[in-house]
């Protein structure tokens, strides 16, 4: 009985000790200066000429972001909403508490509309979560968006010193989206890829997918090839896909990315399903081998 008082004791003056050494520590402006790439996912409200009930749409986002040392901010977004893409450029500030939480604040291309976020820092000032406060496009919106730094240094600065470049993708990835598509006879469909391929020497993509669009299943193998990689590590690629009976479907996806990690991850918005149909997908990819096992 002594011995397990001794215990308890123990652990209730160490606990608190070790709390506090595991905690994240205050943060300040300084925590998030640098670039960061922003993915979002949400629903935008607006009301329809001659209806008074808001309709719902879908849409995603993906870009970078920069935070200088004055707490500035440069916005750089490509969203797609109810399959309309919309990119989106914006200057503002961040404000940050010690508590690591903070906010955003935009002004906008909408007159009298200014972006609000709210936002919280993790991992010691390397991920940050966001909530929109204020809407998106000058209407109601329910978004939220993950930020992952890719540097420690502002976007100009950053993009001086980068050496992103198509080599950083050759390798082996898995890879998943989802989102939704535009149908035929609905305004919106649910939609999920899981891909497993790679990037070769000269920027080809190859590999195989499994699709469920709206429910229904499709397998077969997809080619492409990466068209641009930026110096700030944001790039394009495009590809096709040949379902599992040898029939191509028409036209080509087109999808846009950025690299994390020194390359081992990358983040993606589908701005082009195939046929050409607009979609709101977001994508993540991880490598799984620095050698292309794919022809």
């Amino acid at each position: 009985m002594y011995r397990q008082g001794v215990r308890v004791l123990a652990l209730l003056i160490v606990a608190p000790f070790c709390l506090t050494v595991l905690a994240q520590p205050p943060c300040s402006i300084q925590t998030v200066i640098g670039t960061w790439v922003s993915a979002g996912q949400g629903t935008i409200y607006s009301i329809p000429p001659g209806s008074s009930s808001p309709v719902p749409v879908t849409g995603v986002d993906l870009g970078t972001a920069s935070i200088d040392y004055q707490g500035r901010i440069s916005i750089n977004l490509t969203a797609i909403a109810g399959g309309q893409v919309v990119p989106s450029v914006a200057d503002g500030t961040v404000a940050v508490n010690p508590d690591c939480t903070g906010t955003l604040t935009a002004p906008t291309a909408i007159p009298g509309f200014t972006m609000k976020v709210d936002i919280a820092i993790l991992d010691s000032g390397n991920e940050i979560w966001t909530i929109a406060t204020s809407g998106l496009l000058g209407k109601p919106a329910v978004w939220q968006c993950r930020w992952r730094r890719i540097a420690y240094l502002p976007l100009p600065m950053f993009q001086s010193i980068s050496n992103c470049s198509t080599g950083l993708l050759r390798g082996t990835w898995a890879g998943a989206r989802s989102g939704a598509v535009l149908g035929p006879l609905a305004p919106l469909v649910s939609a999920g890829f899981l891909t497993t391929g790679g990037v070769d020497y000269q920027g080809n993509l190859s590999g195989v997918f499994t699709s469920s669009v709206g429910g229904v299943v499709t397998r077969g193998e997809y080619t492409g090839t990466v068209t641009e990689v930026k110096p700030d590590c944001t790039g394009t690629w495009k590809w096709t896909l040949t379902g599992a009976d040898g029939v191509k479907l028409p036209g080509e996806g087109i999808e846009k990315f950025v690299i994390l990690k020194g390359g081992e991850e990358i983040w993606s918005v589908m701005l082009q399903g195939v046929g050409g149909a607009p979609t709101g997908l977001v994508g993540r990819y991880q490598r799984t081998s620095a050698a292309p096992q794919y022809k």
